[in-house]
């Protein structure tokens, strides 16, 4: 476990940095500083190890989002809490979150298909929190739940982009600020 560990994160140092095109399995093996053999072992090619990031990071979202999950909540602070655990689970690993994002043009047909339909998935508790807002009387009645779905995770998933560990923000304060401008926007009138 800890040698998977190894590779996966410094595979994910290393296709953040040059993208996966650019990267060949001896940089990886040399990054993991370990003979191309040994990593020959625990995966057969880049693509494999591409599929791993993308199923680490996509299932560590879901994880966070099926915690937040909460039908005793109104839909507003059901919105906030699943916008919290989104951006919470971007910035544990943004590197992986970044390789995970940018590299799906990277994937063959089937298992772009496979994480497009996750993706759908994922996204569904955020549709869901806006229409019962919108059905609460919080949200207008006229909100476009599609827009206002993408601007929010487009929002949240940003933060892999300019959030510095060492910034005036901690991933718990930036992931509850997020989550209120989530919410301010949904229920903003127009």
């Amino acid at each position: 476990a800890a040698t998977l560990s190894h590779i996966l994160s410094t595979s994910i140092a290393l296709f953040s940095e040059r993208g996966y095109a650019a990267t060949t399995m001896r940089q990886l093996a040399d990054r993991s500083e370990m003979p191309i053999s040994a990593f020959y072992y625990y995966y057969r090619s880049k693509y494999d190890v591409l599929l791993a990031i993308m199923e680490g990071s996509i299932g560590e979202g879901e994880r966070s989002i099926q915690a937040a999950l909460d039908d005793e909540l109104p839909a507003d602070e059901q919105l906030a809490a699943i916008v919290s655990a989104h951006v919470a689970s971007h910035l544990e690993n943004p590197l992986a979150a970044r390789v995970a994002e940018t590299e799906l043009r990277s994937l063959k047909e089937p298992d772009l298909q496979k994480m497009l339909r996750r993706r759908r998935a994922y996204e569904q508790p955020f549709r869901s929190a806006l229409e019962r807002g919108i059905a609460e009387g919080l949200f207008p009645a006229d909100l476009d739940v599609t827009i206002a779905k993408n601007l929010i995770i487009t929002m949240s998933t940003g933060v892999i982009d300019w959030w510095r560990p060492r910034g005036n923000y901690s991933p718990e304060r930036l992931s509850d600020l997020i989550a209120s401008y989530a919410v301010g926007m949904a229920a903003a009138e127009r």
